[in-house]
């Protein structure tokens, strides 16, 4: 996830929101899967931070899932086709 990795960088979630110019609260609800960013919030992520845009494109619902909920869905037993 994008957003982990910026914080991985030493940046707080208050740094984050001051770089991207977003209202106190944002930097969180992304975090923990609330709400995605919108295009205009994407391309200044892009701008700032330099994430690919193709990390949009891919797969966007796992772009915003925290790890443990990527861990937890990996544990779920598979439906048979």
């Amino acid at each position: 996830m994008w957003l982990v990795a910026v914080i991985g960088r030493g940046m707080s979630q208050a740094d984050i929101q001051r770089a991207l110019g977003t209202a106190p609260g944002v930097i969180g609800r992304w975090l923990y899967g609330e709400r995605r960013p919108r295009v205009d919030q994407i391309d200044r992520i892009h701008e700032v931070f330099r994430i690919p845009h193709s990390v949009w494109s891919r797969k966007p619902e796992r772009a915003f899932k925290v790890p443990a909920e990527r861990a937890r869905e990996a544990r779920r037993p598979r439906k048979a086709a």
